[in-house]
């Protein structure tokens, strides 16, 4: 614990310091998820250790809770421990704790992610599926829009009619780092269009979310998730992988492989560092170098 050199009360809890993080994020304009994901982290751990007191947050209290935590995936770990690093890195700094303890504690290693992406036959079959559909109009607008934005399954559903600029073909997209523009292509903005005016008008105008269910209510995330699902399975898609964030992987990649910057490439998928943006560019390096293996004239004439 800090002692009065500090100028903190001794008096002070964890979770009453922790009401200072939470104010400092917030005036700082980070969303409202990234703060649940630090009160997520702190929690957890806390009820976890079963200490409550600064002074008892110590290396080897952390440490210890880490390694009991190994059974969860290297990623989940990863995530948890950065939580950790910055809330105890925060505390330290603003004097609530006399020395940081995550200083001599190694980062745990995460796993590669494997990143799976459609073929172009993948997109076709789910197309077709998704026009023998009965929300026909929906389907494939929803599946042209993933595709052709990279915007994750919450952001879809946070769309709402004034969330897309028809003249500048923008969307207004809210995600984990808060609202960015994202651009979509005339056929994008057909399909929605045609979506709107011929379907999803006549079942609920009152309602401004853009993507509705048969009902006339706002499609939630696992409605989704599950419904871009069962349009891959029923498409007999190739692909490990089926869900929407599938779609984000390929549009990422595709955009590379076309020529797309990586720095334009993290602003529209709301990434606030390049870290995961490279793993697209690395795998369309590699996509490209098997298909030049495939495909080049010398390989196959000489």
């Amino acid at each position: 614990m800090a002692s009065s050199d500090c100028g903190k009360d001794v008096t002070v809890t964890i979770q009453e310091a922790f009401k200072e993080f939470v104010a400092e994020q917030e005036y700082k304009g980070n969303t409202e998820r990234t703060v649940e994901f630090y009160t997520e982290t702190l929690n957890f751990f806390l009820a976890e250790a079963g200490i409550t007191q600064l002074e008892e947050l110590d290396e080897k209290t952390i440490r210890t809770w880490l390694v009991n935590r190994r059974h969860l995936s290297p990623n989940t770990l990863r995530t948890y421990d950065r939580g950790l690093r910055i809330i105890t890195r925060w505390f330290f700094a603003r004097g609530y704790i006399e020395a940081f303890p995550m200083k001599n504690l190694p980062k745990p290693k995460a796993k590669s992610r494997e990143i799976v992406t459609f073929t172009p036959e993948d997109i076709k079959a789910m197309m077709a599926e998704a026009d023998r559909r009965e929300e026909r109009l929906r389907d494939k607008a929803l599946l042209i829009l993933l595709l052709d934005t990279g915007i994750r399954i919450g952001e879809a559903r946070n769309l709402f009619l004034h969330s897309v600029n028809w003249q500048e073909n923008i969307l207004t997209v809210s995600g984990k780092t808060g609202e960015r523009p994202v651009p979509f292509s005339t056929p994008t903005r057909r399909s929605l269009k045609t979506y709107i005016d011929q379907e999803r008008r006549a079942s609920a105008p009152s309602v401004r979310h853009l993507f509705l269910t048969r009902e006339g209510t706002p499609m939630d995330i696992e409605t989704i998730t599950k419904h871009v699902r069962r349009i891959a399975v029923a498409a007999d898609v190739q692909a490990t992988r089926r869900g929407a964030h599938t779609f984000r992987h390929t549009f990422a990649v595709e955009y590379i492989r076309a020529g797309g910057d990586v720095f334009s490439l993290q602003k529209i998928l709301g990434h606030t560092t390049l870290e995961m943006t490279r793993v697209y560019v690395h795998l369309a390096k590699s996509d490209l170098r098997e298909a030049h293996r495939k495909f080049s004239p010398v390989s196959r004439m000489l």
